[in-house]
């Protein structure tokens, strides 16, 4: 059983001024810590201790721009079309399977893929139509048919090139601009 209680306290300081608290707390109340009829038996507050820990775990990611892969990959492919799902999955596996020293990690906007776990060397976002794929500015040198874009300066994070996929010939282009890329960066 999970209580919550308002609790005042009041204080008596050194120079005879009286401070009053007030502060919520929570009680876990168990009956039986191992029996049938334990609190930790009841679903109710299995529900509650796992969101909990959820909760507090997502918060704790939140809070370190460096650690944010708590998200699930459906947050970026749910609603979205099933070729272009389909175009991510290729992508994404051609990315991890260039090098074992890309990581992979999936943050609320997008889906990052970094080299030896610190330095972002490749961004995809999946949009309703279209895939977009971000790298640093690097990749221009490999970009024979100048289909990569600025990103504007107010969208820069560190990737600052942005290719559009709509089809399977730019999934092609992609990949063998992103296979030189990847030699250049020493993956």
């Amino acid at each position: 059983m999970l209580a919550r209680e308002t609790c005042n306290y009041s204080e008596n300081l050194y120079n005879n001024k009286k401070v009053e608290y007030t502060y919520e707390v929570e009680f876990v109340l168990l009956k039986d810590l191992r029996g049938s009829n334990s609190l930790c038996n009841d679903l109710a507050y299995k529900d509650y201790y796992e969101s909990e820990v959820s909760r507090f775990q997502n918060k704790t990611y939140d809070e370190d721009i460096h650690i944010r892969d708590l998200y699930p990959l459906e947050i970026h492919t749910s609603n979205k079309r099933e070729i272009d799902i389909n175009r991510f999955n290729l992508l994404n596996d051609f990315i991890l399977g260039s090098s074992d020293n890309i990581t992979r990690r999936v943050t609320k906007k997008e889906i990052v893929y970094k080299k030896n776990k610190a330095k972002s060397i490749v961004t995809i976002s999946i949009k309703k139509d279209y895939i977009n794929l971000y790298t640093l500015s690097n990749i221009e040198r490999f970009d024979i048919n100048e289909r990569m874009e600025d990103v504007p300066e107010k969208s820069r994070k560190p990737m600052n090139k942005k290719l559009i996929i709509t089809s399977e010939e730019d999934m092609y282009y992609a990949q063998s601009i992103l296979k030189n890329y990847f030699v250049e960066l020493q993956v």
